[in-house]
């Protein structure tokens, strides 16, 4: 019987970090940049899960609506400076769409001067 060896991922598209000793030498460490890659990786989609879950809390709380539906996705392409909210609460029933969009707004101002761009889009249900 013959033992196979285990499968390595292919990563085709990561860049290999290469450090300039000398004229004549580069160093290539092809494990401490898929380190660095998947390190960071991790630790930036991390940070956007968290930032969409964090606004998602506060803007659910903030409402104080248990009927609230509360939908917040990075559209940035993952790097967490854009975002797309949509809330739909019976709070904003009798409210324009002017004062419903203040009101989310007023939640999350902190939040809104860390980003570059946000689409806010309400309903009152």
């Amino acid at each position: 019987m013959h033992a196979t060896p285990p499968q390595t991922p292919h990563f085709t598209n990561l860049p290999i970090r290469t450090t300039q000793i000398s004229s004549n030498h580069t160093m290539f460490s092809v494990a401490r940049a898929l380190r660095l890659q998947t390190s960071t990786l991790s630790r930036h989609l991390t940070t956007v899960v968290n930032s969409e879950e964090s606004l998602t809390k506060l803007i659910f709380e903030g409402l104080d609506d248990g009927n609230a539906n509360v939908e917040v996705k990075d559209i940035s392409g993952g790097c967490g400076s854009m975002y797309d909210v949509q809330v739909e609460s019976s709070v904003f029933k009798g409210m324009s769409k002017v004062k419903q969009s203040r009101m989310v707004q007023d939640l999350i101002k902190k939040e809104i001067g860390e980003m570059h761009g946000l689409t806010l889009k309400t309903k009152a249900i």
